[in-house]
C-alpha cells in the first residue's frame, strides 16, 4: 500500500534572504588589477634613460652628487644598451650588465602580457620573468655584499625588489579578473612625445645616438684633455638644434607606428570594419598620413643632424677654438696640413694665463709672472700700439710684450717668445738698462698693420725691432737672438 504526498506551489512558505552573496574575486576591477603593471617598465626605463643621457651627452653627466647617484642605480643600468658596453660609474666598471639588460628587456612586453586573453601569456610568462628577476636580485645582493659594494648600490637593489614585487602583485590580482573585461592598451600616449621634447637632454641623447655618434666621441676627448672652458663646445652650437629635433622625431615615429599596429588599436578600413570592438573605430588613412609625415620629418631632421654633427665633430677635432673661447684677451693659431690646428690663447685679468690647444683639446696651460695687459706700448717712432695684448705671430712662435710694472698701463720692459704648440716660453729679451722699451714687428704673419705695431722697413727680414735707451736691436723671433745686418 502506498500513498503520495502532494501540495501546490503556493503552499510553500515565502523565504526572503537579506544577506550578501559571497564573491571570492577580491579584485574584480580590471583597471585596479593592472595598477602596478607599468611599474617595472617605468623603473627600468627611467634608470637606463639617466645612464643613456650621461653617456651620450657628457655635458649633463657631471652635477653635484652624480657619482653617488650612478653607483646607487648601477644594478639596473644596462651598459650594453645605454653606453656601448662602457661603464658610466665606478661600480659599473667592476660588473657585467646581463641582469640589468634582462630586467630592461623583460619589462617592455609586461603591460601587453598582462592584457593577454591566454592565461599562459597573462600569468605564466610574467611569473617566469618575475622569478628570473628575483634570482637576479639575489645574485646581485650576494655579489655586491662579497665586494663590499652593498651600501653604494642599495637604492638599485630596492628598485629591483620593487620590480619583482609589482609583477607578483599584478599576477595575484589578475587571478580574480574576468579576461573579457581587461582594457585595451592605452591609445592616448602622445604625452610621451611631449615629455621627451621637454626633456631636452634625453632628446639630444637620442639624436646623437642615432645620427651623430661622432659628436659624443669629440666631447669625451675634450673632457679627457681637462679643458673646462670648451666642455660645452658641442652642446652650445647650431648643430644641437637639428640633433634635438631628430631625437624628438625618432620618438614621434615610434608613437605613430604604435598607433598603427593591430590588433591593439581598433581600425576601420574601407573594405573591413571591426564592429566587435568596444572602442570607437578609427580610419586607417589619417594614421597613415601621420606616420608618413613623421617619417619625412625624421628623414629631414636626421640628415641635417648627421651633416651638422659630423661638421661640428670635425671642427672640434681639428679646428681652432678661438671663436668659442670666452673671456680671452687674444689668440693666435697655426694651420698644419693633415694635423689639428695649433692655437695659443691668453686670458686672465692680466692676460698672462697661456693655454695651448690642439684642435679644441687643451695640451698645456701655465701662468706667466709678468703681466701682458694693460700696456702702454709704442713703436720706435713713438706711435701708439693698440690691442689688449701687444704681440705678433711668426710661424710657430708668438712674440708678446710684457712688463713687471705694478702700475696701471705701465710700459713694456721685455719681450717673450711663446711656442704655439704647447704654450711654453722659448726666450725672453730685456733691455740692459732700466729704461723703457719701444718695439715693432717686421714681416710678421698677416702683413703690416701700424695700429698693432706690425711695421716693416724696406728689405727688412722677419724680426722684432726693440728700441732701448742705449740702442736698437733686431731679434730673431724664433730664438730671440740678435740679428746681424
Amino acid at each position: 500500500m502506498s500513498s503520495t504526498l502532494s501540495f501546490d506551489a503556493h503552499d510553500l512558505p515565502d523565504i526572503d534572504y537579506t544577506g550578501r552573496t559571497p564573491d571570492n574575486r577580491k579584485h574584480s576591477d580590471p583597471r585596479g588589477a593592472l595598477r602596478w603593471a607599468y611599474l617595472p617598465m617605468v623603473i627600468t626605463l627611467s634608470v637606463n634613460a639617466i645612464f643613456f643621457v650621461a653617456w651620450w651627452v657628457p655635458e649633463f653627466a657631471r652635477f653635484p652628487g652624480h657619482e653617488w647617484l650612478y653607483n646607487q642605480l648601477t644594478p639596473l643600468a644596462s651598459a650594453s644598451l645605454t653606453s656601448q658596453g662602457q661603464p658610466v660609474s665606478a661600480v659599473q666598471a667592476t660588473r657585467g650588465s646581463v641582469i640589468a639588460t634582462f630586467l630592461l628587456v623583460a619589462s617592455l612586453p609586461l603591460p601587453a602580457l598582462f592584457r593577454a586573453r591566454s592565461w599562459q601569456l597573462r600569468l605564466a610568462v610574467p611569473a617566469l620573468l618575475g622569478y628570473v628577476g628575483a634570482m637576479g636580485l639575489l645574485i646581485n645582493f650576494l655579489s655586491l655584499l662579497a665586494r663590499r659594494q652593498l651600501p653604494a648600490t642599495f637604492i638599485g637593489l630596492l628598485l629591483i625588489a620593487a620590480w619583482v614585487t609589482a609583477i607578483g602583485i599584478t599576477i595575484r590580482r589578475l587571478f580574480w579578473v574576468n579576461t573579457d573585461d581587461l582594457p585595451r592598451r592605452p591609445t592616448k600616449v602622445l604625452w610621451i612625445v611631449v615629455l621627451v621634447a621637454l626633456l631636452h637632454p634625453l632628446a639630444i641623447a637620442i639624436g646623437r645616438r642615432v645620427f651623430a655618434p661622432e659628436l659624443r666621441t669629440a666631447v669625451a676627448e675634450l673632457q679627457t684633455s681637462g679643458q673646462d672652458a670648451l666642455l660645452n663646445a658641442a652642446l652650445i652650437a647650431p648643430a644641437t638644434i637639428p640633433i634635438y629635433l631628430s631625437g624628438v622625431a625618432v620618438v614621434l615615429v615610434a608613437w605613430a607606428w604604435y598607433m598603427m599596429v593591430p590588433p591593439w588599436q581598433p581600425i576601420r578600413t574601407p573594405w573591413k570594419r571591426l564592429s566587435s570592438s568596444s572602442e570607437p573605430p578609427g580610419l586607417l588613412g589619417p594614421r597613415l598620413v601621420v606616420l608618413a609625415i613623421s617619417v619625412v620629418f625624421l628623414a629631414l631632421t636626421g640628415a641635417t643632424a648627421s651633416y651638422a654633427g659630423q661638421a661640428r665633430a670635425q671642427q672640434i677635432e681639428v679646428g681652432s677654438p678661438a671663436a668659442d673661447l670666452a673671456l680671452t684677451c687674444a689668440s693666435w693659431e697655426q694651420q698644419l696640413s693633415n694635423k689639428p690646428t695649433q692655437t695659443v690663447a691668453f686670458s686672465g685679468t692680466s692676460c698672462n694665463t697661456v693655454t695651448a690647444f690642439s684642435g679644441f683639446a687643451q695640451v698645456g696651460q701655465h701662468t706667466l709672472k709678468q703681466k701682458l695687459s694693460p700696456l702702454r706700448a709704442e713703436t720706435p717712432d713713438e706711435a701708439a700700439i693698440s690691442g689688449r695684448v701687444v704681440g705678433a705671430q711668426y710661424g710657430a712662435v708668438v712674440v708678446v710684450a710684457s712688463t713687471d710694472g705694478k702700475g696701471f698701463q705701465a710700459g713694456p720692459d721685455q719681450l717673450q717668445g711663446i711656442r704655439i704648440a704647447d704654450g711654453q716660453r722659448l726666450w725672453t729679451f730685456r733691455c740692459d738698462d732700466d729704461g723703457g722699451l719701444r718695439l715693432r714687428f717686421a714681416e710678421a704673419d698677416g702683413g703690416d698693420d701700424p695700429a698693432t705695431g706690425r711695421v716693416t722697413d724696406l728689405a727688412e727680414p722677419p724680426s722684432v725691432v726693440a728700441a732701448c735707451s742705449n740702442g736698437t736691436v733686431s731679434l730673431d723671433p724664433q730664438t730671440g737672438k740678435e740679428l746681424t745686418r
